[in-house]
């Protein structure tokens, strides 16, 4: 129900996700309409860089500290 509220306070904000192995940077922007997906190579506010089997385990957030220790995960920029 308050997904629209915050969708706004993100708006013009960029996510990019890369997953190692594969050359593809997908990027999220939240505009107020929605999320936009798109692939580039701007600078972005924060960047996911995870090797594929580490995707799964991301919606834990008790496993970021793990991920990020055994280098599986890197977070660059503002979350």
């Amino acid at each position: 129900p308050d997904a629209q509220a915050r969708l706004n306070r993100l708006q013009g904000k960029q996510f990019a996700v890369r997953i190692r192995g594969i050359p593809l940077r997908l990027v999220f922007t939240a505009q107020q309409n929605g999320v936009w997906l798109n692939s580039h190579e701007e600078p972005v506010d924060c960047t996911i860089s995870a090797e594929i089997s580490a995707l799964r385990q991301l919606s834990d957030p008790s496993q970021l500290t793990r991920l990020i220790r055994d280098d599986k995960l890197q977070i660059d920029g503002d979350l």
